[in-house]
């Protein structure tokens, strides 16, 4: 959720690795963000999937997404 990524730095690139490393997620599945909370920082988020509106959040936080899959409705 957004709110799980804003814990992050400011200026954090956030991969699924950076994800287990920190807990939020099991190594090995897929990973999807998804506008639960808020966002405050801009971050560079590397995941596989993401919702449009977490991704309109991210942006407008002036971050930006990279997803293995399109985005999500």
């Amino acid at each position: 959720s957004l709110s799980q990524l804003d814990s992050f730095d400011a200026g954090s690139e956030i991969t699924v690795d950076s994800l287990v490393q920190a807990k939020m997620v099991k190594a090995g599945q897929g990973v999807k963000v998804l506008a639960n909370g808020e966002i405050s920082k801009s971050l560079t988020v590397k995941v596989d999937k993401v919702s449009a509106k977490a991704k309109e959040l991210i942006e407008g936080a002036g971050g930006s997404v990279v997803t293995s899959e399109p985005v999500s409705e």
